[in-house]
């Protein structure tokens, strides 16, 4: 299984086509649930996780896509805000490794710094440089292979603030 499981399809295909550029704002970062989830505040609502639909055993499929809030300075930046915790919980649980989240920040993609806070603010996360953009066919929508996308690749555990 793939994100694309789990998302109306015309929702991902609108996605591509307005953020997708190395200068959109917001843009689209690949990365893992897990690294989702490191990044964003650390509650969990079961009651909101029961509730979810399984697009995967029959419900509907999701209609918008996590996001994250991003504030930087251009060498640190900090999560502000998110949107989609507990469907990262879900496509963990199904063994989905990775998935689009929208960045909505005062920078573009290629100027955010490469170090990352958590939005509880105690961690700090080490990601590659999003100023580097990776062609990336999608098959599903016959994407060309000049699409740009970034992806924000996980280098292990974050490191507590001081």
């Amino acid at each position: 299984m793939t994100y694309k499981d789990f998302f109306e399809p015309q929702l991902i295909e609108d996605a591509w086509n307005k953020y997708a550029g190395e200068w959109s704002n917001p843009f689209i970062w690949r990365i893992s649930p897990v690294l989702f989830l490191s990044l964003a505040q650390h509650r969990i609502n079961p009651e909101a996780l029961e509730a979810l639909p399984k697009p995967d055993k029959g419900g509907v499929r999701w209609n918008t896509l996590p996001a994250l809030a991003i504030g930087s300075n251009g060498d640190i930046s900090m999560v502000i805000d998110h949107d989609g915790r507990h469907r990262a919980i879900y496509m963990i649980t199904q063994g989905v490794e990775e998935m689009i989240v929208l960045v909505h920040s005062n920078m573009t993609a290629k100027d955010i710094g490469h170090k990352v806070v958590n939005e509880d603010g105690q961690m700090c996360y080490n990601i590659s440089d999003p100023s580097e953009s990776y062609p990336w066919a999608d098959p599903m929508f016959g994407h060309a292979l000049t699409t740009s996308i970034h992806k924000a690749y996980f280098r292990g555990g974050g490191h507590e603030l001081e």
